[in-house]
């Protein structure tokens, strides 16, 4: 935590701007989500203390219908383009007997895509989307462009993209980091105690990056907040001839329920995989300074299917990297780690009668008490005071009650959550809070991860009608972006916004 606290920040507070700006492209898959907080986790993109003329937006849903949130959206985007008068906005048309799959417009001086894609999954719709954004990327900036991937229930801190363009730059052996997130417990949901539960827990696992770090690379860069530089998605993985984004928004092996739980589950930790696979040690890193929060899953219920996913995706993940001889050879520290911490894990039980004979030792020899309070007491009472440490400069003081009722009542949830992934073990289904009217659907046949584009011929073919129009325009020349759309009204957009001027 100290490390990662010294060399990195934390916390929200801009640290040094970097010596040239960056372009920013951002993909947020939709899926169901309510829409006053997509349109919050949208509105935190869009307020950044960041050169908006150098952000992009791609909002992707997963669903090609012109649903009731599609066009919801559409309409808010549109009312609301033009609120800051410093940067303008235009219109995002969309006449109904066209039904585009792509739009376009400027909202509030950022470009912004919405895309509709057929139902297929998180990663197939981040993959029909890297196909946009391949044919508007500048070859020559590269190296200075950085990819964000995001969830839609996500609200983004003001300062993040700065502090992530300071991280890479005063930090150039850094290709890929992982933010900062914690839950959503302020305000209304001050009082939602599964919210304040998970919030201690995502401030208190978050120190474990820090650990990861120290022994080579961070295990899993998350999917709900993680930047790369978008060069090293043209890397080729060793002994293939593929690059990482062929590989990664390719066609995927779901024949096996475990490339299945690998690949559609756990499809952040597979893409950690293949950049552990390519990249030299310390190239991921941890960016605590780069802040968003999320939200969490309001019930018992909801968190058990959640964390069903992130467990089988975790679990086959793991062992695949376990068991890859070249990434021993790179983070043989960090591997050792992870197989104690698997195999502490997976024995839940062999915990509880453990703790069972303990306590009853206690009660039959009184003396053996201090060796076990010193045992199991300074490992817990070094966590609590680390989580209290970092819980206090981010200003989140329920951690030092809730602290210790987190550790027991996450513990009791394991149980939960571990029978409830061995009987479904064998269910291609997502889970999750906003999947699970959907999940019987997704049970059917091999699952919606199969509608992917099978090659980019036909992957390319399929976006080629929105994607042309905007294959020429420069990343940051807004006044020729707007002629080529068709918008002359945004005259506006090129001011940019300096962290100065936005503070």
């Amino acid at each position: 935590m100290w490390y990662s606290r010294i060399v990195y920040g934390v916390g929200n507070e801009p640290l040094i701007p970097s010596r040239e700006p960056y372009d920013y492209i951002v993909l947020l898959p939709v899926y169901n989500e309510a829409l006053p907080l997509l349109t919050a986790g949208i509105q935190s993109i869009i307020d950044q203390n960041y050169f908006r003329e150098r952000v992009t937006l791609h909002i992707s849903f997963d669903s090609d219908e012109r649903s009731k949130l599609y066009l919801d959206l559409v309409d808010w985007l549109n009312e609301h383009s033009s609120d800051v008068a410093l940067y303008g906005g235009t219109d995002f048309v969309n006449p109904p007997h066209v039904n585009a799959e792509t739009i376009f417009g400027v909202y509030q001086g950022v470009r912004v895509f919405v895309h509709k894609f057929p139902h297929g999954g998180k990663r197939s719709t981040q993959a029909q989307t890297f196909l946009h954004i391949e044919k508007q990327v500048q070859l020559d900036r590269l190296d200075r462009t950085i990819l964000v991937l995001l969830d839609s229930d996500n609200f983004t801190y003001d300062n993040a993209f700065h502090n992530i363009a300071s991280t890479f730059d005063r930090r150039p052996e850094k290709r890929a980091l992982s933010g900062y997130m914690t839950c959503m417990s302020s305000g209304d949901n001050s009082s939602k105690f599964w919210n304040l539960i998970q919030d201690v827990e995502y401030l208190s696992g978050e120190m474990g990056r820090s650990f990861e770090l120290m022994l080579g690379t961070v295990n899993c860069l998350p999917g709900g907040f993680t930047a790369v530089r978008l060069d090293v998605m043209e890397q080729s993985i060793p002994e293939s001839n593929m690059t990482v984004a062929e590989r990664y928004f390719g066609e995927l092996p779901i024949d096996t329920l475990t490339d299945y739980h690998r690949c559609y589950l756990g499809e952040d930790r597979y893409l950690s995989h293949l950049l552990h696979q390519t990249l030299p040690r310390y190239s991921m890193g941890f960016c605590p300074a780069a802040r968003a929060k999320t939200d969490p899953p309001p019930t018992l219920q909801a968190l058990v299917r959640q964390r069903r996913r992130w467990f089988l995706g975790a679990l086959s993940n793991e062992v695949y990297m376990l068991t890859d001889r070249e990434i021993w050879s790179k983070f043989g520290f960090l591997c050792t780690f992870k197989t104690i911490q698997l195999a502490f894990r997976t024995n839940f039980f062999s915990q509880v009668v453990m703790s069972i004979f303990a306590f009853a030792d206690v009660n039959s020899n009184p003396s053996s008490y201090i060796p076990l309070a010193i045992s199991g007491g300074i490992p817990l009472l070094l966590n609590y005071l680390a989580a209290l440490a970092t819980a206090i400069k981010l200003g989140h003081s329920k951690v030092f009650l809730l602290q210790p009722v987190m550790l027991i009542v996450m513990t009791i949830s394991q149980l939960f959550i571990d029978f409830h992934a061995v009987f479904t073990f064998t269910q291609r289904s997502w889970g999750g809070p906003r999947h699970a009217a959907q999940d019987d659907d997704e049970t059917e046949g091999e699952g919606h991860a199969t509608q992917q584009p099978t090659d980019a011929d036909s992957r390319a073919a399929a976006a080629a009608t929105a994607a042309d129009q905007f294959s020429s325009v420069p990343m940051h020349e807004d006044t020729e972006l707007i002629e080529v759309v068709g918008h002359p009204n945004a005259s506006s957009v090129h001011q940019r916004l300096t962290p100065h001027e936005a503070a």
